[in-house]
């Protein structure tokens, strides 16, 4: 029955075999045999039929893999496209993919990868294939990326079986973990006409990485696993053009390690940064993941050019210039750079001035001798946007700098807009936003920043407001002794600070002052170190210095969202 394990390999001393990409698949047919789909349900709506399913994947040493799924069908005259949606780490199949799918007009799959977890009744039965995605002994076979992998293949198979789709045209999407295994599928199934990785460039074994082992390069295990399942060993055989989706701050996609991956890859992959967010997508960022699905399994497959950023000195500053764009259709471009004194996930990137031109900025510098990122974002009249492939560089090889940033005791007072901040715990599927932020009028009439319910159901929302200012040279603490909130908030419950060393990375260190009873009119919050507790019983935050994030949350009433007006060091 089926594609299985080679047995012969496994019986073969690892260290004599040259293991790749194309080794570890070499033996695998995602087409061989029969899927021996059951349905458990089926349901004919208006304009679809969706049914909940299971299929035989392959077999781990000689037990069955039977894959649980949703499959749903556009109700159309012509064959459509079909999508596969590959889920995250700790998530599973889910139908507000598939429906998001067929309003689009395509067939889409959604299928459990992870198996039994946190009692769920439905689910994919492993039989005998491991759950440890690092695992490589007694062969990468083993790892549980090799078994999703090739769960998502037959994935592929059942979607090109269905009458209703044009087996030509399959694309893939995946997010968190999905996104990875994006990369995997993408790199060995011809099939694939399109693919889309959504934060899909971790657990690459980076040092400090939140997610799996800090790297060792005398580690054997670890460089056999590098061989067969980072995306760096696939990202030459590509199939479909990918687009890589991904927020600068990700504690997963690291950005990185997404400059090192798309050196790798030529002009017809594209990718797309949405600044501040860790796993989260803007609303401008994900439109692109249903722009490239259309443009190449609908369309001609001709996507927007790449810019490319160009940093020179130009009396006595650096200036960053966007080329590549040269586009009746651009609408805006933004430039952004970071200091690389602190990992990916804790930079602050900060949106460079614009000249008098478009496509021009002042890239501002506190430290010449650091070495910096930087990064540009082309925005087009159809809404979508495209990025830059980040790169690195050292503000003093381009000489002395006259012009150096100076250090600011105004963390914000929204004068130059909202830019910095954002809003964190919103979720890692590419869906609406329920809230935004705002700029308003503050006391004076002075600009200020709020946020708004757009599509929070009840009389109450939860929320929290982040910004990494306080990670950038520039506005760093500096020994400063009180943190000043001047704010407007009605709180049910009590109003939360929060001060974050390290965010994202497997040492991070959190603090937060707790504020209850908290008026609904203008306040001067003033917060010392002591106010700031650890999650070690009697801990408390000695000084500001050393701290990358800062976050204020709460839950207000819809009517009485929080108004922050001025944040500053004292």
């Amino acid at each position: 029955m089926g594609p299985t394990l080679r047995a012969g390999k496994v019986e073969i001393a690892m260290n004599e075999t040259q293991w790749s990409p194309t080794e570890l698949w070499a033996d695998f047919d995602p087409t061989l045999d029969d899927l021996e789909c059951e349905v458990l349900s089926r349901r004919e709506e208006e304009d679809c039929v969706i049914t909940e399913l299971t299929y035989f994947s392959h077999e781990c040493e000689g037990q069955p893999v039977w894959v649980y799924g949703i499959l749903g069908v556009p109700k159309s005259e012509e064959r459509v496209p079909g999508v596969l949606h590959i889920h995250g780490g700790g998530q599973t199949a889910n139908e507000v993919h598939v429906r998001k799918m067929i309003e689009e007009g395509y067939a889409a799959l959604t299928f459990d990868w992870t198996g039994p977890r946190d009692e769920r009744e439905k689910v994919t039965d492993l039989g005998m294939a491991s759950t440890d995605i690092y695992r490589i002994e007694p062969s990468p076979e083993y790892s549980h990326l090799y078994h999703a992998t090739a769960i998502a293949r037959r994935g592929l198979t059942l979607l090109s079986q269905q009458p209703e789709v044009d087996e030509n045209r399959l694309g893939i999407y995946g997010i968190s973990w999905g996104g990875f295994l994006s990369w995997l599928v993408n790199g060995t199934d011809k099939r694939v006409k399109a693919a889309t990785a959504i934060y899909g460039c971790g657990g690459t074994l980076k040092w400090g990485n939140a997610c799996g082992s800090d790297f060792d390069p005398e580690d054997e295990d670890q460089r056999l696993w590098s061989f067969c399942f980072s995306p760096y060993q696939y990202a030459a055989i590509q199939n479909g053009p990918m687009l890589f989706l991904n927020c600068t701050n990700d504690f997963f996609g690291w950005m990185d390690t997404a400059e090192e991956l798309f050196a790798a890859l030529n002009d017809r992959h594209a990718l797309a940064f949405c600044p501040h967010f860790n796993h989260h997508l803007d609303e401008d960022v994900s439109l692109n993941l249903y722009e490239w699905l259309a443009t190449h399994l609908n369309g001609d497959g001709s996507w927007l050019p790449r810019p490319e950023v160009v940093i020179r000195k130009e009396s006595g500053r650096l200036i960053a210039e966007v080329t590549g764009v040269e586009s009746e259709e651009i609408e805006d471009v933004e430039v952004f750079v970071a200091s690389n004194h602190v990992p990916a996930p804790c930079r602050y990137w900060h949106l460079c001035p614009e000249e008098n031109e478009v496509g021009k900025s002042a890239v501002p510098v506190a430290s010449p001798n650091v070495k910096h990122a930087v990064f540009a974002t082309a925005y087009y009249t159809d809404g979508t946007c495209i990025s830059s492939v980040p790169q690195t560089f050292t503000p003093s090889d381009h000489g002395d700098l006259d012009d150096l940033a100076q250090p600011s005791l105004i963390l914000d007072d929204f004068t130059e807009g909202i830019g910095g901040w954002f809003l964190s715990g919103l979720g890692t599927e590419p869906f609406p936003e329920s809230i935004q932020l705002n700029e308003i009028d503050g006391p004076g009439e002075s600009p200020a920043l709020t946020i708004e319910p757009v599509l929070v159901e009840g009389e109450s929302f939860s929320w929290n407001l982040a910004t990494r200012r306080i990670a950038d040279p520039r506005w760093a603490p500096n020994q400063y002794e009180i943190l000043l909130l001047a704010i407007r908030v009605k709180c049910i419950g009590p109003l939360k600070v929060r001060l974050t060393h390290r965010p994202g990375m497997s040492d991070a260190e959190v603090f937060t002052a707790t504020l209850d009873e908290i008026d609904e009119r203008w306040l001067d919050l003033e917060l010392t170190p002591s106010q700031f507790k650890g999650i070690a019983k009697d801990s408390e935050l000695e000084s500001f210095d050393q701290m990358h994030l800062l976050e204020i949350s709460g839950i207000s009433p819809r009517e009485h969202p929080p108004i922050i007006d001025r944040v500053e060091w004292l």
